[in-house]
């Protein structure tokens, strides 16, 4: 199939970038190699995949734990302002903008 994905995205102008394609593997899936032209993909367990951490195991923890690290990131870098400023709409605006999209970032997906 993903040679024929290959062709098929040669054929409109797109190409595969195979540093950055994965191959994740249930326990019902073969440990053969996957190969994409002459590149075999890299075997992971987890990847990020549309701002999201996915795993084998769908354990929802370690990508918890990333947007929360995110989170106070976000908040940091906003920190020294929101301690100057008294205004309390002008803080609320920047949680709003800047903490909250990175801590749901992918939420959706």
């Amino acid at each position: 199939m993903l040679a024929e994905l290959e062709i098929a995205s040669h054929a409109v102008g797109l190409k595969m970038n195979t540093k950055k394609t994965k191959a994740m593997r249930n326990c019902f899936a073969t440990s053969t190699p996957i190969t994409v032209g002459a590149t075999q993909l890299e075997d992971v367990n987890e990847y990020i995949y549309l701002g999201r951490l996915i795993n084998l195991q769908n354990k929802l923890k370690p990508e918890l734990a990333r947007r929360k690290r995110a989170g106070w990131a976000a908040f940091s870098s906003i920190w020294t302002v929101i301690d100057l400023t008294k205004d309390v709409k002008l803080r609320a605006q920047l949680f709003d903008s800047t903490v909250l999209p990175a801590l749901c970032y992918g939420a959706e997906t």
